[in-house]
Protein backbone atom coordinates (compact mmCIF):
# COMPACT_ATOMS: atom_id res chain seq x y z
CA UNK A 1 0.00 0.00 0.00
CA UNK A 2 1.29 3.44 -0.91
CA UNK A 3 1.20 5.69 2.16
CA UNK A 4 -0.88 8.77 1.41
CA UNK A 5 -2.85 11.19 3.54
CA UNK A 6 -6.03 9.20 2.94
CA UNK A 7 -4.48 5.77 3.55
CA UNK A 8 -2.83 6.78 6.84
CA UNK A 9 -6.19 8.04 8.15
CA UNK A 10 -7.58 4.54 7.68
CA UNK A 11 -4.73 2.68 9.42
CA UNK A 12 -5.41 1.21 12.83
CA UNK A 13 -3.98 -1.30 15.25
CA UNK A 14 -5.54 -4.68 15.80
CA UNK A 15 -6.89 -5.31 19.31
CA UNK A 16 -4.00 -6.03 21.67
CA UNK A 17 -1.33 -4.40 19.47
CA UNK A 18 0.76 -1.61 21.00
CA UNK A 19 2.49 -0.52 17.84
CA UNK A 20 2.95 -1.53 14.24
CA UNK A 21 4.92 -0.33 11.23
CA UNK A 22 3.15 -0.07 7.89
CA UNK A 23 5.66 -0.02 5.04
CA UNK A 24 5.18 1.94 1.83
CA UNK A 25 4.89 -0.05 -1.38
CA UNK A 26 6.41 2.76 -3.47
CA UNK A 27 9.62 3.18 -1.42
CA UNK A 28 11.12 0.13 0.28
CA UNK A 29 12.40 0.70 3.84
CA UNK A 30 10.08 3.70 4.37
CA UNK A 31 7.09 3.38 6.63
CA UNK A 32 4.68 4.76 9.16
CA UNK A 33 4.79 3.66 12.79
CA UNK A 34 1.43 3.69 14.53
CA UNK A 35 1.26 3.46 18.33
CA UNK A 36 -1.58 2.63 20.68
CA UNK A 37 -1.47 6.22 21.97
CA UNK A 38 -2.50 7.36 18.50
CA UNK A 39 0.93 8.77 17.67
CA UNK A 40 1.96 8.36 14.04
CA UNK A 41 5.57 8.83 12.97
CA UNK A 42 7.51 8.32 9.77
CA UNK A 43 10.43 5.89 9.93
CA UNK A 44 13.19 4.53 7.72
CA UNK A 45 14.51 1.04 8.42
CA UNK A 46 17.69 -0.25 6.80
CA UNK A 47 20.51 -2.71 7.43
CA UNK A 48 24.20 -1.98 8.00
CA UNK A 49 26.60 -4.91 8.34
CA UNK A 50 23.69 -7.27 8.80
CA UNK A 51 22.14 -5.25 11.63
CA UNK A 52 18.76 -3.66 11.24
CA UNK A 53 18.67 0.06 12.04
CA UNK A 54 15.68 2.37 12.32
CA UNK A 55 15.55 6.15 12.30
CA UNK A 56 12.50 8.28 13.06
CA UNK A 57 11.90 11.15 10.67
CA UNK A 58 9.11 12.86 12.57
CA UNK A 59 5.40 12.97 13.17
CA UNK A 60 2.70 13.03 10.52
CA UNK A 61 1.80 16.42 12.00
CA UNK A 62 5.22 17.73 10.87
CA UNK A 63 5.73 15.95 7.53
CA UNK A 64 3.19 15.11 4.89
CA UNK A 65 3.79 11.81 3.05
CA UNK A 66 5.72 13.39 0.16
CA UNK A 67 8.02 15.40 2.45
CA UNK A 68 8.69 12.31 4.56
CA UNK A 69 9.30 10.20 1.44
CA UNK A 70 11.83 12.79 0.17
CA UNK A 71 13.67 12.76 3.49
CA UNK A 72 13.63 8.95 3.47
CA UNK A 73 15.22 8.93 0.01
CA UNK A 74 18.02 11.19 1.32
CA UNK A 75 18.64 8.85 4.25
CA UNK A 76 18.65 5.76 2.04
CA UNK A 77 21.10 7.48 -0.35
CA UNK A 78 23.42 8.12 2.62
CA UNK A 79 23.18 4.43 3.55
CA UNK A 80 24.11 3.42 -0.01
CA UNK A 81 27.18 5.65 0.33
CA UNK A 82 28.24 3.69 3.43
CA UNK A 83 27.00 6.06 6.13
CA UNK A 84 24.85 5.11 9.13
CA UNK A 85 22.33 7.95 9.66
CA UNK A 86 20.89 6.44 12.87
CA UNK A 87 24.36 6.25 14.42
CA UNK A 88 25.17 9.78 13.24
CA UNK A 89 21.93 11.08 14.79
CA UNK A 90 22.73 9.38 18.13
CA UNK A 91 26.29 10.77 18.12
CA UNK A 92 25.05 14.29 17.35
CA UNK A 93 22.51 14.07 20.16
CA UNK A 94 25.17 12.87 22.61
CA UNK A 95 27.65 15.57 21.63
CA UNK A 96 25.02 18.34 21.89
CA UNK A 97 25.50 18.29 25.67
CA UNK A 98 29.26 18.64 25.40
CA UNK A 99 29.36 22.39 25.92
CA UNK A 100 32.14 24.08 27.83
CA UNK A 101 29.79 24.80 30.71
CA UNK A 102 28.60 21.20 30.96
CA UNK A 103 32.11 19.77 30.69
CA UNK A 104 33.55 22.23 33.21
CA UNK A 105 30.87 21.33 35.76
CA UNK A 106 31.63 17.64 35.27
CA UNK A 107 35.35 18.35 35.70
CA UNK A 108 34.75 20.32 38.91
CA UNK A 109 32.55 17.58 40.36
CA UNK A 110 35.21 14.95 39.69
CA UNK A 111 37.98 17.10 41.16
CA UNK A 112 35.88 17.81 44.25
CA UNK A 113 35.28 14.09 44.74
CA UNK A 114 39.04 13.46 44.36
CA UNK A 115 39.80 16.12 46.98
CA UNK A 116 41.87 18.01 44.39
CA UNK A 117 39.70 21.10 44.16
CA UNK A 118 40.45 24.43 45.83
CA UNK A 119 37.44 26.03 47.51
CA UNK A 120 37.79 29.09 45.28
CA UNK A 121 37.47 27.06 42.05
CA UNK A 122 33.68 27.28 41.93
CA UNK A 123 33.80 31.03 42.46
CA UNK A 124 36.27 31.51 39.61
CA UNK A 125 34.15 29.55 37.10
CA UNK A 126 31.90 31.50 34.75
CA UNK A 127 28.21 30.77 35.19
Amino acid sequence: MRLTISTIRELSLAPGEDDKVFFDSALPCFGLRLRASGAKSWIVQYAIAGKSRRITLGSTAIFDPEQARKEARNILAAVRLGRDPALEKAQNKASAGETFGACSQLYLERRRNDGKLRPSSYGEMPS
